[in-house]
């Protein structure tokens, strides 16, 4: 890793991490200073304190999206938030891990894949996504399910790994529970 690229990461970590977590900066405007680092293209969203930010890769927020606290987001790859997501609380979302090594050394050759969360999903409290996956619009994730593999559009989703529970029609609203 190039020093330039190290400082770069530790002045993002610092100022997402540090100035715009903060409890002390008002919601409304945390995505104003997030729009200041560079990669991150946000439109009009309500990111709680809390949020955790790691990575150097583009982070891209729709207009109304809504991550609640204490959300972990890994952008070593893009992460793609649409318009009107839910994040619930603790929400992880990781695009970096490892290959299986060899038995010298279990974490072999690390990569990263991109994360994308269509417009209106809706991820309930500490849903866990991997790398590469998508989530489709209109999606609703289970708290505490393990995403790792794409979910189709308006289908509810959860469990470990998550698995289809069911269907729900584009105009439908999920009861809550």
């Amino acid at each position: 890793m190039s020093r330039r690229r190290l400082w770069k990461g530790l002045v993002q970590d610092l100022w997402a991490n540090g100035v715009v977590a903060s409890p002390l900066v008002p919601y409304p405007a945390k995505f104003l200073l997030l729009r200041l680092l560079p990669g991150f293209h946000l439109e009009r969203a309500n990111i709680h304190h809390g949020v955790r930010w790691w990575g150097s890769g583009r982070v891209v927020l729709g207009a109304r999206a809504f991550i609640n606290r204490y959300c972990t987001i890994n952008h070593s790859a893009e992460v793609r938030i649409g318009r009107n997501a839910t994040l619930g609380p603790e929400v992880l979302l990781i695009t970096a891990s490892h290959d299986v090594g060899d038995a010298a050394k279990r974490s072999g050759r690390d990569y990263s894949a991109p994360i994308r969360i269509g417009e209106g999903a809706w991820l309930g409290a500490r849903v866990t996504v991997l790398p590469g996956v998508a989530i489709g619009e209109g999606a609703v994730i289970a708290a505490g399910a393990l995403v790792r593999s794409d979910v189709p559009p308006h289908e509810l989703w959860g469990g470990v790994p998550a698995r289809r529970i069911r269907t729900l029609s584009p105009e439908q609203t999920p009861a809550a529970g």
